[in-house]
């Protein structure tokens, strides 16, 4: 399994999002999936952070990116 750090522990921000229909099953299998990696039942929302953690993580171009950019990121991000 690719994923890492599930469970994860830390404190948790909430956020809402849509997915297109025909990802939904697969969504569905994949929460199973990492959960019978980990010995553990997993919340989807849990599953769909720890995926977007490690993609933001593994980004390369968007490393460069906030390296090129820290002040104005700092910034900008305290107004979302």
């Amino acid at each position: 399994m690719k994923l890492k750090n599930l469970p994860n522990k830390e404190p948790k921000v909430r956020h809402n999002f849509s997915t297109v229909k025909s990802e939904s099953n697969k969504i569905a299998q994949y929460v199973l999936f990492a959960s019978k990696n980990v010995s553990t039942a997993l919340e989807e929302g849990e599953v769909i952070a720890a995926i977007v953690s490690q993609f933001i993580a593994e980004d390369r171009d968007f490393e460069k990116w906030l390296k090129n950019n820290a002040k104005e990121n700092q910034e900008e991000s305290k107004e979302v």
